[in-house]
């Protein structure tokens, strides 16, 4: 189920600003893993600052039902680090 904008408001509240990532633009290093073998969309990029902000995530998460795609540094090569192609999922980036 793709999130709300509510839902959307809430993450970006907890991480802030620069914690936030919606724009395509600004998403698309996170959507394509190196080889470009894996491509994926996703509703938004979190990227939380403390062990608390990616608790408060997760907690949103699942009282919305909203699918989370956690990423390290985005090196995997099997593609398990990227979001599906629906659009409705939201990349954790821990890269912060």
């Amino acid at each position: 189920m793709k999130p709300t904008l509510e839902t959307l408001q809430r993450l970006k509240e907890i991480v802030g600003d620069k914690g936030f990532v919606a724009d395509e633009a600004d998403m698309a290093p996170y959507l394509v893993e190196r080889r470009e073998l894996y491509k994926g969309r996703a509703a938004a990029v979190l990227r939380p600052a403390s062990t608390e902000e990616v608790s408060a995530i997760m907690k949103v998460a699942h009282e919305t039902g909203l699918h989370v795609v956690p990423q390290g540094g985005n090196t995997g090569l099997v593609g398990g680090q990227m979001p599906d192609g629906t659009g409705e999922e939201i990349v954790l980036s821990l890269t912060r």
